[in-house]
């Protein structure tokens, strides 16, 4: 059964998809406030794509209950 809304699996492919048919509806009913808008699909994604945030996280290491516990008590919080 589909669901009401696309799998997130694919969110930022979607969104790219969306706001490229929402800027061309706008072009066509001539509510383009920015000029030089692309018409060509593919500069059109480029240009949607380029701020779109991309989220980069560091990684984790696990670390044991006495390092957790110096950390803590560097930080003025409990130790375990």
């Amino acid at each position: 059964m589909a669901g009401l809304l696309p799998d997130v699996m694919n969110v930022r492919e979607n969104s790219v998809h969306l706001a490229k048919a929402a800027v061309k509806q706008a072009v066509e009913e001539g509510m383009d406030w920015e000029k030089d808008i692309p018409t060509e699909d593919t500069e059109l994604e480029e240009c949607i794509r380029e701020p779109m945030w991309d989220a980069r996280y560091r990684l984790l290491r696990p670390v044991t209950k006495k390092e957790a516990s110096k950390f803590g008590q560097r930080r003025g919080r409990h130790t375990w």
